[in-house]
């Protein structure tokens, strides 16, 4: 059964307070209701009688035995971030451990999971197919969004220069899988933060010339 905890929210535009059900863990084996809200977008999801919605920022663990992945969600920075990795350390974990900022970066952790490819050579695609849209493209949102196995096709959302808009985009699985190879050898290892400023930091290094 999913791990909750009952709490007051305040509605940041009317000021009503009511009581919530927030979710603080999700087994993907266990709770079917709660995996669900989660790929929909609608887990921890406040909405108030006056027509305000937020989602709720809050540290969750999803775990999925199965599939040997492990994540957590730290949105409270750098302090909780070193708390789930000592968290990971101590639970001895078999698989692959991630932690993210908010819950839809763990949604598109789980579509990369899905599609059956490996979510840091997924993240150093993302910064060679932002680097090609342009100069100041590295600073927009792209999510992974699916596989298209019937054209080999990789689909993203490509936010727009104010996080807003998403646009579908394609780009082709070859190039995903021609990168996994050649970047093997910076594959992380120990490392839970693999996000945007990790590919970037790591893409570095890819490119950066011999000796």
């Amino acid at each position: 059964m999913a791990l909750v905890s009952e709490t007051t929210v305040k509605c940041p535009a009317c000021g009503a307070a009511q009581r919530f059900r927030l979710v603080m863990s999700v087994d993907a084996l266990k709770d079917a209701a709660e995996l669900g809200a989660l790929r929909e977008g609608t887990l921890n999801l406040f909405t108030c009688p006056c027509g305000k919605s937020a989602q709720l920022a809050g540290r969750l663990v999803f775990t999925d035995s199965a599939r040997g992945f492990f994540c957590q969600v730290c949105p409270g920075g750098a302090q909780q971030v070193d708390e789930a990795k000592a968290a990971f350390a101590q639970a001895r974990l078999s698989g692959t451990q991630r932690v993210v900022p908010t819950l839809n970066a763990l949604v598109e952790k789980l579509k990369v999971l899905d599609a059956g490819l490996v979510d840091w050579a997924v993240e150093l695609t993302k910064t060679l197919l932002l680097a090609s849209l342009g100069p100041d493209a590295l600073n927009r949102v792209l999510l992974f969004d699916g596989l298209e196995p019937g054209n080999a096709t990789l689909r993203w959302l490509l936010f727009d220069e104010a996080g807003q808009r998403p646009q579908l985009v394609h780009s082709p699985l070859d190039a995903y899988t021609r990168g996994l190879e050649a970047w093997r050898p910076f594959e992380p290892t120990g490392e839970v933060l693999v996000d945007r400023r990790w590919a970037v930091e790591t893409m570095a290094k890819v490119v950066a010339p011999a000796g």
